[in-house]
């Protein structure tokens, strides 16, 4: 069954420039947003978070372990 939907341009535009982006298509970044509650927004952060971590990693730059074990410590005592 094929759906229509109407979407302002602004919207079609961040989907369409998130989909070329990161080769997805289109309609996979709208059934994530309708079906699994992650806005278009939130994908836009998503994205932009994991192309920065891996950027990080491939210069090197990774959280020691002595700052990973402070980290679960912290998390633990609550």
């Amino acid at each position: 069954m094929a759906n229509k939907l109407d979407i302002p341009a602004d919207l079609t535009e961040r989907i369409e420039a998130l989909a070329s982006r990161y080769r997805l298509d289109g309609a996979l970044i709208l059934r994530s947003a309708i079906e699994d509650g992650r806005s278009l927004e939130w994908q836009e952060t998503y994205f932009r978070e994991v192309t920065a971590g891996l950027a990080e990693a491939e210069k090197g730059d990774f959280v020691d372990s002595e700052a990973v074990t402070a980290l679960q410590a912290r998390f633990r005592a609550r």
